[in-house]
């Protein structure tokens, strides 16, 4: 049986606060990427991205392929759907290693708390506490981000 956790309205406001914290936390730096990693990444990241441009114009730029983004010097967030085992943004940062960016943050819109790695996402949008067997699924349509609990 799924459970509507996010609705449409209330997962587009907290990608815009997430936004907003992405672009309150990078005011010294000319430029972030945003990079869309994982299942749901370019599609969150794409909407970060068009709200961080509200907040301030031309300070992220958006990237759907890591190694296109490859910058010197840059400032990075990873953003993904949902932040599970960790797998998929250990993956990421492992890929960046020759890149040398002088930071790699991480954005998700679900956390659900069980990380393998030791990493932990900088942005959310929800904090879930979930057992290994639930499932959190996210639908996208024409009205937005339907986020279920399976």
């Amino acid at each position: 049986m799924s459970r509507l956790i996010l609705s449409p309205d209330r997962a587009e406001a907290k990608l815009r606060r997430m936004a907003c914290k992405i672009v309150e936390d990078h005011y010294d730096v000319a430029q972030v990427v945003l990079v869309g990693v994982g299942r749901h990444g370019a599609t969150i990241g794409e909407r970060l991205s068009w709200h961080a441009q509200t907040f301030a114009p031309g300070k992220v730029v958006f990237e759907t392929d890591l190694h296109r983004a490859k910058r010197a010097d840059a400032c990075y967030v990873l953003a993904d759907g949902v932040l599970f085992t960790g797998e998929t943004m250990r993956w990421a940062t492992a890929e960046m290693s020759d890149f040398q960016p002088v930071s790699v943050k991480i954005a998700v819109l679900v956390d659900r708390g069980h990380a393998k790695w030791p990493l932990k996402a900088d942005y959310v949008g929800l904090h879930l506490a979930t057992t290994l067997r639930d499932y959190v699924r996210i639908e996208t349509n024409n009205q937005g981000y339907h986020v279920f609990l399976d």
